[in-house]
């Protein structure tokens, strides 16, 4: 799977969202595959390639995910409070790639952070992305501590201090929550 190797190579080289992007629609369609296994695998190599600047515990998880979101200029704020925690996306990068294609983008996304949490540990894991409309941004991406993880810090509030709720509306399935 050539062109999954590449997209850690091209975006950390270039830092462009859309050449990120374009590597893994192109992994999906030269190799026949599923765009959230695409995603997943690709999301593991960027999340075994981060575990090289850090200790390992429940949080760096957090912090390196958002900073994979930043670098990918989501402007990522977390939000939450453990065991439920996540991020609300203040920008969508691919905002044109979002509209034609919604279901494709965002699942590729949503995917990519499942791979990565894998890779950092499993200590989170991705429960839904709450898609909204790209001009608007305010995407959710929610996620669940499990294990030890989930115990710690129990009730320390993250980010604004808002609980993540069932979301309502239609979530990540080819069209945007209000």
């Amino acid at each position: 799977m050539g062109f999954i190797h590449d997209v850690n190579r091209a975006a950390s080289e270039t830092q462009d969202a859309y050449l990120s992007l374009c590597w893994l629609l192109l992994a999906v369609l030269a190799d026949d595959h599923d765009p959230g296994e695409v995603g997943r695998m690709a999301g593991r190599l960027i999340g075994k390639a981060a575990l090289n600047d850090g200790s390992g515990a429940p949080d760096d998880a957090l912090v390196r995910l958002e900073n994979f979101l930043e670098s990918r200029g989501f402007m990522p704020k977390q939000i939450g409070s453990r065991p439920e925690v996540g991020f609300e996306l203040g920008c969508c990068p691919y905002e044109e790639a979002a509209l034609a294609n919604p279901g494709l983008v965002c699942g590729l996304h949503k995917a990519l952070a499942e791979g990565m949490l894998e890779a950092l540990g499993g200590v989170f894991e991705v429960t839904n992305l709450v898609a909204r409309h790209p001009t608007t941004a305010g995407c959710r991406l929610e996620l669940r501590a499990v294990g030890q993880a989930a115990q710690l810090g129990d009730r320390q509030p993250t980010g604004d201090g808002r609980s993540l709720s069932p979301p309502e509306g239609v979530t990540g399935a080819g069209r945007f929550a209000p």
